[in-house]
């Protein structure tokens, strides 16, 4: 009688098991590179909207006081707006955003640190710096006393800027 051999090798080649790495290695890296760039542009949303809300904050300001804030000695590094306890200068920038957006909200960046304020000559990228100047125009002509930017820098070294009219 002639006995059959039956194969009992169940599992996978090693080929098939270095393919099935490779195609996961692949699914992850896309996945993770997609996480980065949603949250990239998640966080320039809300810088967006922080211009927007800063520029809502600076009419209701200008039909308050008559004036827009001045921009002068404004180069204030990661200051923490809204809990400052050094008193702003009468009328400055920094006391526009005590008074108009604070209150009852907690004013930060994206990322959860403070903003840093400067005016329009500090020109170099920085991620949640707010620049704001008076007079001036976002393609950096002069206007009036009725006229100011406000400045984000975005992510990729990409700024938005928005005028006042």
């Amino acid at each position: 009688m002639v006995q059959k051999r039956v194969s009992n090798n169940r599992g996978f080649t090693l080929i098939e098991v270095v393919l099935v790495l490779a195609i996961g290695g692949m699914i992850f890296l896309l996945a993770f590179l997609a996480f980065r760039q949603v949250t990239a542009n998640r966080r320039d949303t809300q810088r967006r909207s922080d211009v927007s809300r800063i520029m809502a904050a600076l009419e209701t300001s200008y039909v308050n006081n008559g004036q827009y804030p001045l921009s002068s000695n404004l180069n204030i590094e990661a200051v923490d707006i809204c809990t400052n306890t050094t008193s702003a200068t009468a009328g400055s920038f920094l006391e526009f955003l005590q008074n108009y957006m604070c209150e009852g909200s907690d004013f930060k960046s994206p990322t959860g640190e403070n903003y840093s304020l400067y005016t329009w000559g500090n020109m170099t990228y920085k991620k949640d710096r707010i620049r704001y100047r008076r007079g001036v125009r976002c393609d950096g002509t002069s206007g009036t006393a009725s006229t100011y930017i406000v400045m984000i820098d975005l992510e990729k070294a990409k700024t938005v800027c928005r005028n006042s009219s």
